[in-house]
């Protein structure tokens, strides 16, 4: 659903909801990393907080989301065949039969700690950033020469795609808003009129996420 309403109604309310959004996710984020670090060592596994070390996309696509979200695994590093993984319960059976697996098939000797169901599921996020980030990409295919490479400098990342989707032109824009929603399954588009700009915005499981400030001069174009 795409929805066009004026930020200044709501701007108090929105402001105030997400002010209350945000304590509540750090209140829920120390209570699971707690409660984490306990289970660990009932398990004598080690603990993790992935929120605290950089993990690199290309290490989290060495399994498939589906494969993650199903077994409850992800893998934060590798360096040769010793692989980093972390599982809110490692000696859940689904979960140690699947790493047995990835043993046997990959040669991957696995070093697994315990992270929390809260980090874990902000792991399981970043694949939707990453397909996000990749239909971009998907969009220099149409681009050749100088063209290309300007396209190409731009989208190293997200940040920098919202920095520079303002560029694009508008069938691209719409193009990108749309597979981009599509993608990252957000329930609905937010396209809010401001005072010198346009907000973009995505409700992802119910929380509204900023994704790029546009001219108000497109603004007419994209409804």
């Amino acid at each position: 659903m795409v929805r066009v309403v004026k930020a200044q109604d709501d701007e108090a309310r929105i402001k105030k909801t997400e002010e209350a959004q945000k304590v509540l996710a750090k209140m829920r984020h120390e209570s699971e990393e707690e409660e984490a670090s306990a289970f660990a060592a009932t398990i004598n596994y080690p603990y993790i907080d992935t929120n605290l070390i950089p993990i690199d996309n290309d290490n989290i696509r060495l399994l498939a989301e589906s494969d993650a979200k199903k077994y409850q695994v992800a893998v934060i590093r590798k360096a040769g065949n010793i692989v980093t993984a972390v599982s809110p319960d490692p000696t859940n059976e689904v979960t140690s039969e699947f790493i047995a697996k990835l043993n046997q098939e990959q040669g991957w000797n696995f070093k697994i700690f315990v992270v929390s169901r809260y980090n874990f599921q902000k792991i399981l996020e970043r694949y939707k950033q990453m397909v996000f980030t990749d239909i971009l990409q998907d969009l220099s295919v149409n681009l050749t020469g100088k063209d290309l490479e300007k396209f190409d400098k731009y989208l190293k990342d997200l940040i920098s795609l919202r920095n520079r989707i303002i560029e694009l032109p508008i069938t691209q824009v719409m193009n990108v808003i749309m597979g981009g929603a599509y993608k990252l399954e957000a329930s609905d588009i937010h396209i809010e009129p401001e005072e010198k700009n346009i907000r973009l915005r995505y409700r992802i499981d119910g929380v509204l996420h900023d994704i790029a400030d546009l001219p108000s001069s497109v603004f007419k174009s994209l409804i």
